[in-house]
């Protein structure tokens, strides 16, 4: 028998079919939009509930691949990825796949919520991230969910965020008039012609309002918005980058006039926050660019080409400005760029 087949044997027979994740302590907050069941023999052995797009949900998968590449004999990704690309192969990703079925249950959530937690990891308070449909009395101004006669129906869309390492969420409310309420309760369309305002709240990991700002007549982008672990916020209004430390006070407007530039998306934010990677346009270029910018040093440095951003989770690299980058048409590949080396030429 072969060396590298009796290896395989013994790392399957030993492998202990066990993948336990360790809850992070609180007080924490955590947005809550997926079941996550561990099993072992087919029973399950833990459960736990993350974000979609979230810190913990990408090291559950990274801790469960790794050991199941273990377990096929495989060193990592890259060489599973390498095994899998070439002939007859086939059964390598079907033996994968078969495995991960058999230990790992991602299931969505119905209604997606916001959950603080103690010190003792017990929840002391849910707050529900979805679309509201509330009546503003034009006469006491209170909001109710019960429709008022001669009222203004107002739909409000909500969305969440949570810091990589807990300890805060931003909340984006949209709200937006959308029908006056006649005498006999009958609801009459505004159109396009409905007020607009935006509510904005970061939150600790207890549960307490840090600051809050509303937006008269504004609408904040409910898809591009970031809080970093030390409480930075950035959101887009208007095509306009807006930063606020902590404490709620401006880091940064980009960009100043709005004449011929604007930021049309956020990329990235390091956990730091530090550093953030922005889409827009900015004088001289006239086409859309990736900018970079250290809110430290209050300086950026637009690109001569767009990049897209894919996942960094090496915090020590990405808090010091080494950050992976790729070409938009994929086909180029990524890359390390030492963002820092760019910004000083500004």
């Amino acid at each position: 028998m072969k060396l590298s087949r009796l290896i395989w044997l013994v790392l399957a027979v030993s492998y202990v079919n066990a993948l336990e994740i360790e809850q992070a302590k609180g007080p924490r907050v955590v947005l809550e939009e997926e079941d996550i069941t561990l099993m072992e023999d087919g029973k399950e052995i833990q459960k736990i509930l993350v974000s979609e797009w979230g810190r913990h949900k990408r090291e559950i998968n990274k801790k469960l691949n790794n050991e199941i590449y273990q377990e096929l004999g495989v060193k990592n990704r890259l060489e599973y990825d390498h095994r899998t690309l070439g002939l007859n192969q086939e059964h390598l990703m079907k033996k994968f796949t078969e495995i991960r079925k058999q230990r790992i249950n991602i299931k969505k959530l119905d209604k997606r919520r916001l959950t603080f937690y103690n010190k003792a990891n017990k929840p002391i308070k849910t707050i529900p991230i979805k679309q509201e449909f509330v009546y503003k009395d034009n006469m006491t101004a209170n909001l109710s969910e019960k429709k008022i006669a001669n009222s203004v129906k107002k739909q409000i869309n909500k969305n969440a965020i949570v810091s990589d390492n807990g300890k805060y969420a931003l909340l984006i409310f949209n709200k937006v008039e959308i029908a006056s309420i006649a005498d006999n309760l009958e609801e009459i369309s505004i159109g396009e012609g409905g007020k607009v305002s935006s509510e904005v709240k970061l939150m600790d990991a207890a549960g307490n309002i840090v600051w809050q700002k509303e937006f008269k007549d504004f609408s904040i982008d409910v898809n591009y918005f970031f809080v970093s672990n030390n409480g930075n916020v950035a959101i887009l209004r208007d095509y306009t980058l807006l930063v606020y430390d902590k404490k709620g006070e401006e880091i940064l407007t980009l960009p100043n006039n709005q004449q011929d530039a604007y930021i049309g998306s956020l990329s990235f934010m390091s956990p730091n926050g530090r550093y953030l990677i922005v889409d827009g346009v900015l004088r001289p270029r006239k086409k859309g660019t990736t900018i970079f910018i250290d809110l430290v040093d209050r300086n950026y440095w637009q690109s001569p080409e767009r990049y897209a951003i894919p996942i960094n989770d090496d915090d020590n690299k990405v808090n010091r400005g080494i950050i992976r980058v790729g070409y938009m048409d994929g086909a180029r590949g990524s890359f390390i760029m030492d963002v820092t080396e760019y910004l000083k030429k500004e």
